[in-house]
């Protein structure tokens, strides 16, 4: 038969080798974190297994023929596998939201391909509500491109800002359906993402891979609107300072001082600065001077005043 020829052509061929050598295969296999990896080592393994069967002086037909099942079972896979990975064209604007939304949490693009065909985009104008406070919460939504304001329904305040890249409404959750908590209203022109959560349930269950993916994402936008409104709230202590400083009209040193301090250690930009200078009512040129114009104390600009009106000749 087959075997015993090929036992006599190959004397120094014991078969415990390749029960050892599919064996090993087998625990690389166990202990490997690709997927692709881990198949490709199982095709091995059984590939092993077979030649062991085949090879008996009595061939095991049975064993092999599961084994053979088992590595096309394991070849398809791994066409698939393959398939994902294989490069994607990308539009300039959407490369721009896969690496900065989606690459630095392990989707492959073939991931975030699937998840945008299956989402609707949308343009909204400034103005609109992007959810409403008492519907029910059953989509998700990315801001692509612009930025919304988080409204309480109650009084209108606003809540929190939400901008680019950030999500509205979790990916993974284990709540029943819901009803949205606030009203959040675009601030400008929005370029956003909606997606159906039942459609979102429906990828997780097929690719457990990109449950994962989608909790680092989750757990990323929670840190993000964390880190937003801590900064909204020093925003605020600093808008208080800063009314309270100029209230009377004139700016000390000491307080401006203590002002710049703030700023620094809090990173408020010279942006926010002068949004709270114009809800103050200050000029920056007002600031800089230290005093509002109608403050000014007459006696004291006429001691120079004359170096204004006869300007030195050279």
């Amino acid at each position: 038969d087959f075997g015993s020829r090929l036992r006599g052509r190959l004397p120094w061929l014991q078969l415990a080798y390749l029960v050892h050598v599919g064996n090993a295969c087998a625990v690389c296999a166990m202990f490997s974190e690709d997927m692709l990896t881990l198949r490709s080592f199982m095709v091995c393994a059984s590939s092993f297994a077979i030649g062991y069967n085949l090879l008996q002086p009595t061939p095991l037909v049975a064993p092999a023929a599961w084994g053979t099942f088992f590595v096309c079972g394991h070849l398809v896979q791994i066409a698939r596998i393959l398939r994902d990975r294989a490069e994607v064209e990308f539009s300039e604007e959407a490369f721009d939201l896969f690496d900065n939304a989606f690459y630095q949490h392990d989707f492959r693009p073939r991931q975030f391909v699937n998840l945008m065909n299956v989402g609707r985009v949308e343009w909204v104008a400034a103005g609109e509500l992007l959810v409403v406070a008492g519907q029910d919460a059953s989509q998700v939504i990315l801001i692509w491109n612009g930025a919304a304001d988080v409204l309480d329904p109650a009084t209108g305040k606003v809540k929190n800002k939400l901008s680019n890249h950030h999500f509205i409404g979790n990916m993974v959750t284990s709540h029943k359906a819901h009803p949205w908590h606030y009203d959040i209203r675009a601030t400008m022109p929005c370029k956003i993402v909606r997606w159906r959560r039942s459609q979102l349930d429906k990828m997780m269950k097929d690719d457990k891979e990109l449950v994962g993916c989608v909790a680092r994402m989750v757990a990323n936008d929670l840190s993000k609107k964390l880190m937003d409104t801590d900064q909204r709230r020093l925003l605020t202590e600093y808008r208080s300072m800063l009314s309270i400083a100029v209230a009377d009209g004139r700016l000390v040193p000491e307080e401006k001082k203590q002002l710049h301090e703030f700023r620094v250690k809090h990173g408020i930009s010279f942006l926010d600065h002068n949004e709270c200078l114009d809800e103050a009512g200050w000029s920056s040129e007002e600031y800089d001077i230290g005093a509002k114009n109608e403050k000014m104390w007459p006696q004291n600009l006429k001691r120079l005043s004359h170096f204004l009106e006869h300007p030195s000749e050279e």
